[in-house]
Order: C-alpha cells, then structure tokens, then sequence
C-alpha cells in the first residue's frame, strides 16, 4: 500500500486536508489507520465497497444474511469505522457491494458517528459533500445473469437507476461541492456536463487490475483499456485504485492506495478569506 497525493484548487476559504479511502472490502484496517493516525486529515471519506459482498463460490447478488454483505457482520469495517472517526469525521457513500446495506446496518453507522450520504448533500462549513449511491441493490439476491442478453440489459439498467435528481439542489448550494461517486463510468454521462460540482471522488476500477504503460488493463463498468482508472481527470475527477483485491486476477505493477487530497484556495479566495 502506498499514499499518492494530490492537490486541487477551488473556491475555499482555507486549506483543507482529505483522506480518500476507497474499496476496503473488509480487509484488516491496521495499515489504514497507521496512515490516517501519522498524518490525520480534515476529512476522511470513504466512496463505496467498504463491504465486501462475494464470498467463496458466491457472486455479490447471491445473498448471505450471515456474511459480510452487511455492515453488522462486517468485523473489520467496523473497527476502520469506529477509529476513524476519531481521527476525523467520516463521510461514507454507497458501491456495489453495498447492495445489501439495510436499515439495522444504517443505525450501526449512525452510533458510531459516521456521516452518511444516500444520494443526499451534508455541509461542512464551505465543504458540502455529497454522496451519490450505487444502483447495484436492484439486483440484490438475484444472481448472476445467465445470457448475454440478460447480462445487457442489467448493464443497461444500473445507468437507468442512477439518480441524479437531487444533484440539481447539491450544485445550487454555496461553497466548494466535494461528490463522493463510487463509480468513474458514471462520470461522463452524468457529471462531466455539471461543471458547479468542485470535485468527484471515485474508486470501483482497482486501477484497471493489471497496469501496463501507464494504463489500466480491465475495469468493471468499462471493460478494457478503461479510461478512468487512477488519478485525476479534468483537474476534477479524482479516482483512488483502492485498497484491496477481490478478483481472481492478480494485481500487478498496480499498488493498492490510500489517496490524500489537499483542497488549496485560489489565491484571492485566500487573500479574501483571510
């Protein structure tokens, strides 16, 4: 695991520091907080796959009540949780393996302090950060699709299930808009076209699994040669390659990170803010 950083500037009154921690997936938090407790941030935000829906000889959409497909069963999650926000307040959206989060799993998050967003905006001062859900729990418990006709049109029905509704209210709001955005395929077709939104968060490709010149090789939602992948895009676009692995293919020449964002004032927003 390493730590890449990464500045931005924009309309804020001061300097902030973010942590961007992407696709947990479950796995020991021991190196994460090492690296959140050395060098603590503003805000910690976490944009999707905390959990981890698969399982051995398991899809995400075969359901398991005793697994980690719930936050409740999801030991080390919730010990990330309930040390980070000690560290400094979480902000935590939905990914895919986070289709079967339900209302017992939402009050566990509550107790503990984090802040979370389910298509829905929360300020901070001049930060509002917004939290823009996965669709992926339509197919909760459905299994995997058996043909390729089936596989379209469930491709096909994530994009028709993406709600953007709200956003129109996110983007009228004043002060720097931070959207936590678990899936970059989603960038395009819904956000590049929203120029108030500051600043998108991602993660979802694991860095494209297998990195050559520079490049990702395979991600889900794009398929491959993805074009978002890691780093940043359109001085907006942020996408972490995460912090674990769940597929059967290795990652290589691909380091697993945790991502620290240093939100800068233009100069004159500091000098006025001052």
């Amino acid at each position: 695991m390493k730590r890449t950083n990464i500045s931005v500037t924009g309309p804020v009154r001061k300097p902030y520091k973010v942590a961007l921690v992407s696709d947990v997936h479950n796995i020991r938090p021991r190196n994460i907080l090492i690296y959140l407790s050395s060098d603590p941030p503003d805000y910690i935000l976490i944009n999707g796959d905390l959990l981890y829906a698969g399982g051995k000889n398991r899809s995400i959409y075969d359901y398991d009540p005793e697994s980690g497909q719930h936050l409740r069963n999801a030991e080390n999650a919730q010990i990330l949780l309930q040390k980070a926000v000690k560290i400094a307040p979480v902000i935590f959206s939905t990914g895919n393996h986070e289709l079967y989060l339900d209302d017992k799993d939402k009050s566990i998050l509550a107790d503990l302090g984090v802040c979370f967003l389910d298509n829905d905006y929360q300020r901070f001062g001049d930060l509002i950060f917004g939290g823009l859900s996965s669709p992926y729990k339509i197919f909760a418990g459905t299994g995997v699709s058996k043909t390729k006709e089936e596989h379209k049109r469930r491709w096909e029905m994530v994009f028709e299930n993406v709600n953007t509704v709200w956003l129109d209210d996110f983007e009228r709001q004043d002060g720097y808009k931070v959207l936590l955005c678990h899936h970059p395929e989603f960038y395009e077709p819904f956000l590049k076209k929203r120029p108030c939104i500051d600043l998108i968060v991602s993660g979802h490709a694991h860095g494209g699994q297998i990195r050559l010149f520079g490049r990702g090789l395979f991600a889900y939602g794009q398929g491959f040669l993805p074009k978002y992948t890691s780093g940043i895009y359109d001085n907006r676009l942020i996408i972490s390659r995460g912090l674990s692995n769940t597929s059967k293919v290795p990652r290589l020449f691909n380091s697993t990170e945790i991502v620290y964002i240093d939100l800068m004032p233009r100069n004159s927003e500091l000098i006025n803010g001052g």
